[in-house]
């Protein structure tokens, strides 16, 4: 079964509202749900999916030493195949009134509540949150961990943005303190928003890595970063150099890829601000670490098109 709450491939995304029952009300239950749940349309569900949504983390589902067993009664959304091969109506199941059973941090069952309350044990803890909605975690395949505190900046072009902003806020996360405090902030904020899995740029600077690594395991969740290789047409502050970038990647790849659910990115920036030497050097990164992840930008606007033409 896939995974559950607490270190999950699917964690359960929740609104802080719930109204804990034990199985003696379970009847009762059925008849106070409300009936309107039961006719929710698609389009309404997601509706429903709002900022206030959190993931169930790693502490919440480890609080009750009362019962490792629980039972999360909910509208339920997931999918169940990919909609390029299947028609969209058979990739996914949605229950009005859900109930997914967790026991030990897996999912053993999830289906209508109709179905499956009866079957409860008596020391299974029942959680119910009539007004949200449950959904396997949100995965983000692309976001910076150093541009937290800018979020929002006026946009100007690429080139101009990166100068004038993002640069000069991602110089601070050489301080290992700094990198944690805003890992810590970084996080949060994507558990608030449902996201439990992401893939991370960090900033040139090792501890940016280190510390981000450090908060997701903390937590046990699902992530993936890299350190940002980056040894030209940049500031003299945030640059590496291929020898460096290589090293620290490779120092971040022995201690992070692979341990428990983390795994490394080899992070060139873009073209323009990697060499050719660098470049050689993170492929040979790639082949060195059989199953690692690369991640980088292209072609992001016509004016960085042209800058690489003419590099």
């Amino acid at each position: 079964m896939p995974d559950g709450p607490r270190g999950s491939q699917r964690q359960a995304a929740y609104r802080d509202r719930g109204v804990h029952r034990r199985r003696n009300n379970r009847h009762l239950q059925r008849k106070l749900w409300p009936a309107q749940c039961q006719c929710r349309t698609n389009r309404q569900t997601a509706a429903r999916i709002t900022p206030q949504s959190v993931a169930m983390s790693h502490n919440e589902s480890a609080m009750s030493s009362v019962s490792r067993r629980k039972a999360y009664r909910a509208a339920i959304l997931h999918s169940i195949a990919d909609p390029a091969e299947v028609a969209v109506e058979a990739s996914y199941e949605y229950f009005a009134d859900g109930l997914l059973q967790v026991e030990n941090g897996k999912i053993i069952s999830v289906g209508p509540a109709a179905d499956l309350l009866d079957s409860l044990d008596s020391d299974v803890e029942l959680i119910e949150y009539p007004d949200a909605l449950i959904t396997p975690g949100f995965i983000d395949t692309h976001i910076h961990l150093p541009q937290t505190g800018m979020i929002g900046a006026y946009g100007e072009q690429l080139l101009d943005w990166l100068n004038t902003y993002t640069f000069p806020c991602e110089s601070q996360f050489a301080d290992p303190e700094h990198s944690a405090q805003v890992a810590d902030i970084f996080i949060k904020e994507l558990l608030r928003n449902g996201t439990t899995t992401a893939l991370v740029f960090g900033s040139v600077h090792k501890e940016s890595v280190e510390a981000f690594f450090n908060a997701a395991q903390a937590l046990d969740l699902r992530m993936i970063a890299g350190k940002v290789m980056m040894d030209r047409n940049a500031p003299d502050y945030l640059v590496d150099t291929p020898e460096s970038g290589y090293a620290d990647s490779k120092a971040l790849i022995e201690r992070w890829h692979g341990k428990g659910r983390l795994s490394y990115a080899v992070t060139p920036r873009f073209a323009p601000t990697s060499s050719p030497e660098q470049l050689s050097l993170a492929g040979q990164l790639l082949t060195e670490h059989p199953g690692l992840y690369l991640q980088t930008h292209i072609s992001e606007n016509l004016q960085e098109i042209e800058w690489v033409k003419a590099l």
